[in-house]
């Protein structure tokens, strides 16, 4: 989880809340990340180019939900088997992917 607060502290204005059994991460009211209730996996919402950029991955932790929702991006990551910097990408790339452009413009400058 402390991989996870130190992506999510640089993102501005989020907020948690609930999404059924999972905590979610929101900006604007828009869900971009859910964290699994055992706490090994996160669902994020990633644009499609995105999506299959990071399924590449050659760990094979990166996935699309195997459902309509993975048809529209979202997916899911065991991200304690991928390194800071890979979980650093996919969280800001979600909440860059949901974010209004304001937002979304300050949030692209930590993916340089």
């Amino acid at each position: 989880m402390k991989l996870l607060e130190d992506t999510l502290v640089l993102l501005p204005e989020f907020t948690t809340g609930d999404h059924f059994e999972k905590k979610a991460f929101k900006v604007k009211n828009k869900i971009f990340m859910t964290l699994h209730a055992d706490g090994s996996k996160i669902t994020i919402k990633l644009s499609p180019a995105d999506q299959d950029a990071f399924s590449l991955h050659p760990s094979k932790k990166i996935y699309p939900l195997p459902n309509k929702w993975g048809n529209q991006g979202w997916t899911i990551v065991e991200y304690t088997e991928v390194d800071a910097e890979m979980l650093h990408q996919l969280v800001v790339s979600a909440y860059v992917e949901v974010a209004p452009k304001t937002l979304s413009e300050q949030a692209k400058k930590l993916l340089d």
